[in-house]
This record gives C-alpha cells, sequence and structure tokens, in this order.
C-alpha cells in the first residue's frame, strides 16, 4: 500500500501543478490580449505620427505651400504699387492746398466787396 499512496501523492502533485500551470496560462493568455492591445495601439499612433510628418512636410518642405507662397509674392510689384500710392497721396496733398487757396482767394473776394 505505501506504493500506492507514494502513486496517489505524485498524481496529487502533478495534477495541483497542472492546475497551477492552468492558471499561469490564463494569465499569459491575458498578458498577450493586453500586449497585442498595445502593440495595435503603437501601430495606429506610429500611423497617425506619419501622417502628422507628412503634414508638416508639405507645409515646410522645398515644394511646400509656405514656399508656393514666398514664390508668388517675389513676382508681386510690391515697390511699384507703394511709388503709385505715393504718387497718389502727393497728388491729393496738392489738390487740398489748392481748394485750401481758392477758398481763400473766395473768402477774400468776397469780403472785399
Amino acid at each position: 500500500m505505501a506504493d500506492l499512496d507514494v502513486v496517489l501523492q505524485k498524481l496529487e502533485h502533478v495534477i495541483d501543478t497542472q492546475k497551477a500551470q492552468g492558471s499561469d496560462i490564463k494569465e499569459l493568455s491575458k498578458g498577450f490580449s493586453i500586449l497585442a492591445t498595445q502593440s495595435e495601439q503603437i501601430t495606429n499612433l506610429q500611423t497617425q505620427t506619419s501622417a502628422l510628418w507628412q503634414k508638416y512636410d508639405s507645409l515646410t518642405g522645398p515644394d511646400s505651400i509656405q514656399e508656393k507662397i514666398r514664390e508668388h509674392q517675389k513676382g508681386c510689384p510690391k515697390d511699384s504699387i507703394e511709388n503709385s500710392f505715393d504718387q497718389v497721396w502727393m497728388v491729393l496733398k496738392a489738390h487740398s492746398l489748392i481748394l485750401i487757396a481758392l477758398a481763400g482767394w473766395v473768402f477774400v473776394y468776397v469780403v472785399s466787396n
């Protein structure tokens, strides 16, 4: 009977070990599930980061929108427009002075008659 008891104890030990391994396997399964979820989230974040860098590069790179705007602005006649505005203001000032002089002349003419 002693041999039978030893065999039963060993079987019970094997059963306990299998139960412990079963719970370990369940915990590993949960860990792998969390790991898979995190891996997918990391992949999603990497894709989003890549898309953001592409947008940033399209705004600031050599063929970017900013460079296209700068090239367009180089072709604009800024200096000639500023000169035209200066000339218009000079003409307005001259006309204003002429009108003031005429008003003064009319005033003097009306007062003297």
